[in-house]
């Protein structure tokens, strides 16, 4: 585990309630309604956890349920929520009512998976293949005139996206090839500048502290690693679960890392696989902006 941070009590690793799920994945902070969300895309759902519980006496609540896949759950700046969904965006008002939606057509057996908000607060969404490896993935960004603007191309399967602290920086993870990919993110179109190995398992969901340290999940590997800006693993937190898939800062200070697992993959899933984690992080997060809204019809 990390050294702890000497500014605050130290949480240790903890579950949130007693609930697991298929597939845990992009874990995010809403810092309006000061709440952790994330969803399981399998089980088509998103879920939110509100800050302060009791991780021991408090379940998890199911804020958002489809018949489609639900790959990541955003918060907007009109007090809604941005849901992608395996070929849709979904726009939730702050009641939660559906107020507007969009189809997009993907390649069959195609769906959207790993999101984020950039800085400029446009939804940044890359794709997999539900069946296997087409090294054929995309990258995409939400325009706002409702455009979906093709990034990049050539994936292997896109995962985990974030920026740095300054925004200059973004950092995308092509999980295939056991690679964060470092790409400037000043112009208009992100161009590639670096990439670094990841050992240990597959790269998955990833997120950047204060000090501009990256957080990777490692699916099949048990861990989250902390790396430098160089791509130096100086961190580890272990987890009780095979498949880790993505971790988030949390809380009013940023200080918690939410940590999301999948039962998916298992053979025979323990009942700490699939379950969402929260603990003690050495140094703050970076925030991520809500969803500038946009039309989502382009």
């Amino acid at each position: 585990m990390l050294e702890p941070d000497s500014s605050h009590e130290r949480r240790q690793l903890a579950q949130l309630g007693s609930r697991t799920f298929h597939l845990g994945e992009g874990p995010t902070w809403d810092a309006r309604r000061e709440r952790a969300l994330w969803v399981d895309i399998d089980g088509c759902s998103a879920w939110a956890w509100r800050f302060g519980d009791d991780p021991d006496e408090k379940e998890p609540t199911l804020v958002y349920s489809s018949d489609r896949e639900v790959c990541a759950a955003l918060p907007a700046d009109d007090g809604g929520m941005l849901i992608v969904e395996a070929d849709h965006l979904v726009q939730l008002d702050p009641s939660g009512a559906v107020v507007d939606s969009r189809h997009c057509a993907l390649p069959a057996n195609r769906r959207f998976n790993d999101a984020t908000i950039d800085p400029q607060g446009r939804l940044v969404v890359g794709t997999l293949t539900r069946d296997g490896e087409t090294w054929g993935e995309e990258l995409f960004r939400l325009e706002p005139d409702g455009r979906l603007r093709l990034l990049r191309s050539d994936i292997s399967l896109s995962n985990g996206i974030a920026f740095s602290p300054d925004g200059t920086l973004m950092y995308h993870v092509d999980t295939f090839r056991y690679r964060i990919d470092v790409l400037d993110a000043t112009g208009d179109i992100p161009h590639l500048v670096d990439s670094w190995i990841v050992d240990g398992g597959f790269p998955d969901g990833l997120a950047v502290d204060s000090d501009g340290f990256v957080w990777v999940a490692l699916w099949g590997g048990a861990a989250v690693l902390r790396l430098t800006a160089g791509g130096e693993v100086v961190g580890r937190v272990d987890t009780p679960a095979a498949n880790t898939t993505s971790v988030a800062f949390v809380g009013s200070a940023l200080g918690e890392l939410l940590i999301t697992t999948a039962r998916v993959g298992r053979d025979t899933p323990s009942n700490r696989d699939g379950g969402v984690y929260i603990s003690s992080a050495p140094a703050g997060g970076v925030p991520v902006p809500n969803w500038r809204v946009v039309p989502l019809k382009g």
